[in-house]
């Protein structure tokens, strides 16, 4: 997933990512669940409004579901927040439109928690990347193996909202970094709090890291980090196909060094290596790895984290 990094806006903060969870498929796969994912670290929202756009050379959205919970790269799962805390609900009003305004690469999801008539349903309360509801994709048989991107699309001010617990509309994109940019500032609450879009590969063809026969030295080890935005904390999980010497450190956005998370010999296997995020900042870092054994380097690579406080 690839964040579109927020412009500088008269003192807004930006309080809300939404992102898009990355899964694999293969030409032909039938009702491939995309995740959409809410990062709210101190609001709780009452609903939202999104307008999605996506590159339908692959193959096409035939539905739009609150799924219960989605398996993405890495056996990695997201869970809707109402699977994970058994005091939420699903959301009271839920529907969606494909081919939104006439583009059949357009739709448009819409929820609201809790409706006027009818028992109290809670709103959704502060946490990180809750699974919203998943995009089922078709994948089209002549598909040629290409990323498929998807992002949020921003026509004016009425897209990409999320909505208060009091049925307010008080938060909208950032559209100095949204890909459309038509809602004038002076249009804006003067409380505004933005939510960040994030774009990026929605669909991707496996790599081949389960077959050993195929796998390339850079995917024999697997590493992967989540909870990506983060708020306190992140794991750096990775695999060891050997015993190796292992550096793994944080950058800041301007090459500074933030903290070395580790350093030294590990053996061969899965392994585990947490940051703490309490003393640092919201912003932008880099987390750069680097594995070697003896004076030969088998793995180097740098992953961009966004801490969002």
């Amino acid at each position: 997933m690839a964040t579109l990094l927020p412009g500088q806006l008269s003192g807004l903060q930006p309080r809300f990512l939404l992102q898009y969870g990355e899964v694999t498929a293969e030409p032909g796969d039938r009702a491939v669940h995309l995740p959409v994912l809410l990062s709210n670290l101190s609001d709780s929202i009452g609903g939202w409004d999104l307008l999605l756009k996506y590159d339908d050379s692959g193959g096409r959205v035939v539905n739009v579901e609150l799924c219960d919970s989605v398996l993405v790269e890495d056996s990695l799962w997201y869970y809707a927040p109402w699977i994970l805390n058994p005091d939420l609900r699903r959301p009271d009003y839920f529907e969606f439109s494909l081919n939104q305004g006439g583009h059949p690469e357009w739709l448009r999801v819409i929820a609201i928690m809790n409706m006027p008539e009818g028992d109290v349903v809670p709103p959704l309360p502060p946490g990180d990347e809750q699974l919203l509801f998943c995009l089922s994709y078709d994948v089209s048989a002549q598909w040629d193996g290409h990323d498929v991107q998807f992002d949020f699309q921003t026509n004016d001010c009425g897209d990409n909202i999320l909505i208060d617990v009091s049925g307010y509309i008080v938060w909208g994109p950032d559209t100095s970094s949204a890909p459309i940019s038509t809602c004038p500032l002076h249009l804006r609450p003067y409380d505004l709090r933005v939510v960040t879009l994030s774009a990026g590969t929605g669909i991707r063809k496996p790599t081949g890291i389960d077959d050993t026969s195929v796998r390339t030295p850079a995917e024999s080890f697997l590493f992967h980090q989540h909870p990506n935005p983060l708020s306190s904390s992140t794991d750096i999980r990775f695999y060891l196909p050997q015993e190796s010497r292992v550096s793994v450190e944080v950058y800041n956005l301007v090459g500074g060094l933030v903290t070395t998370l580790t350093d030294g010999e590990m053996s061969a296997g899965y392994h585990v290596v947490r940051w703490n995020t309490q003393d640092v900042s919201s912003g932008l870092y880099f987390l750069r790895i680097e594995v070697t054994s003896g004076d030969q380097t088998l793995y180097h690579g740098v992953k961009k984290l966004t801490v969002l406080k």
